[in-house]
């Protein structure tokens, strides 16, 4: 072989090796995207659940805010649907490589009857 035939072998061999590793930087930013939206819905149906548990919580006060899990905001906005149904929407803010994203859920509490 000779010399340029071994530097565009190795020309070749560096953009194949650029190109293989541009797609693992891709897919693994990708799964720790894909962890984070688990995450953030995961936290999400706890709230939901708490609040299922003891509706009035959800009714007449405000829940603990979520505790150990640093730059989540949580949002929870309770709309009365009839006399004894309530919309408990949980809206969890948290940020992505610089960008604001959000994570909402949303159930139905029977709400405690006034006796």
């Amino acid at each position: 072989m000779t010399l340029i035939e071994s530097l565009v072998a190795l020309g070749l061999l560096a953009l194949v090796s650029a190109g293989f590793f541009g797609a693992y930087m891709v897919g693994v930013d990708a799964g720790r995207h894909a962890q984070q939206l688990a995450t953030m819905a995961v936290l999400g149906q706890a709230r939901l659940e708490t609040i299922r548990s003891d509706p009035l919580q959800a009714v007449e006060r405000s829940p603990a805010p979520i505790s150990g899990v640093p730059g989540v905001v949580e949002k929870i906005e309770v709309h009365s649907v009839s006399s004894d149904v309530a919309q408990v929407t949980v809206t969890l803010l948290w940020d992505w490589r610089g960008q604001q994203r959000q994570t909402v859920l949303t159930t139905l509490v029977l709400q405690p009857s006034a006796e």
